[in-house]
C-alpha cells in the first residue's frame, strides 16, 4: 500500500469461512459462501466504517472463487473509495510494476440477439464459444469482453483496470438495452481476481439486469453458481 497509501491499523479487516464441508460443485457450497460473505462483510466492512465516520477507503486483497469475487465487488460498490489489488504470478508480488503497457479491450457482439444474454469475459485464459452453447443452447446470444493475448498475469496496472471498468460498464449498458433490464444475464468468467471485483463494482443495483454468475469445473464444465438479482 505504501507510499500512496499508510495502514489505518495493523490488523486486515479479513473475510474468510473456514471448515468448509462442501465441495463446490454443490449448491449448498455456494449459497453458503455467499451468505457469509454478505454477513462478515456487513459486520467487519460497512458497519464499522459507518460508525466511524473516517474517510470510508478501502485497500482490496483478495483470493476466491471468481463468483464469489464479483459478488464481493457488488458489496464494494457503495463505498467510494477503494484499491483494488492484483497477486502477479511473475514475480510473486501484490506491488503493481513500476511500468505496464496499455492494455486493449476487445468487444465482440452476437450476430442475433433473439436468444438468452450471455457475458463472456475471457481475459486470463480463451474460452470457446461452443463451451457457452452447451450450457445454454445454440441460440444463446453470446456477448464477448477479451483481449488480444489471453493470459493468467495480464493485469499489471490500475490503469488497466481502469480501462477493463469502462469497457464492461459500457457493453453491460448496451446489452441491457438489446435484451431489457429484465432479462437474466448469463455471466461467464475467465478472469484475474481483480478484473471480477471490478465487474461488480460496476454493477447498478437499481438499473442493471439479473446476473446470474457461472463457475467451471474441470469434471462438470460450467455450472450456475450464484445469482445477483
Amino acid at each position: 500500500m505504501m507510499p500512496l497509501r499508510f495502514p489505518a491499523s495493523r490488523n486486515a479487516l479479513t473475510l474468510q469461512m473456514t471448515n468448509v464441508a462442501f465441495s463446490d460443485t454443490e449448491t449448498a457450497f455456494w449459497a453458503n459462501e455467499d451468505a457469509n460473505l454478505r454477513k462478515l462483510f456487513a459486520k467487519k466492512v460497512r458497519e464499522p466504517l459507518s460508525e466511524s465516520g473516517a474517510e470510508k477507503h478501502l485497500s482490496v486483497f483478495a483470493l476466491a472463487a471468481q463468483p464469489l469475487l464479483v459478488r464481493l465487488g457488488t458489496l464494494l460498490g457503495d463505498i467510494s473509495e477503494v484499491d483494488v489489488y492484483q497477486r502477479h504470478r511473475e514475480p510473486q508480488t501484490w506491488t503493481w510494476p513500476e511500468q505496464a503497457a496499455p492494455l486493449r479491450f476487445k468487444v465482440t457482439h452476437p450476430s442475433m440477439t433473439e436468444g438468452a444474454p450471455a457475458l463472456l469475459i475471457d481475459i486470463s485464459g480463451r474460452v470457446t464459444e461452443d463451451r457457452i452453447y452447451q450450457v445454454l443452447g445454440e441460440g444463446a446470444s453470446i456477448w464477448r469482453l477479451t483481449v488480444e493475448d489471453p493470459h493468467n498475469d495480464i493485469i499489471k496496472s490500475r490503469g488497466h483496470l481502469s480501462a477493463f471498468r469502462s469497457a464492461a460498464r459500457q457493453l453491460v449498458n448496451t446489452i441491457k438495452e438489446k435484451h431489457g433490464q429484465n432479462t437474466p444475464l448469463h455471466v461467464f468468467l475467465a478472469a484475474p481476481v481483480s478484473v471480477c471485483i471490478e465487474l461488480g463494482r460496476i454493477r447498478m443495483p437499481k438499473a442493471d439486469m439479473p446476473w446470474l454468475l457461472y463457475d467451471h469445473h474441470n469434471a462438470h464444465g460450467f455450472k450456475c453458481a450464484l445469482s445477483i438479482d
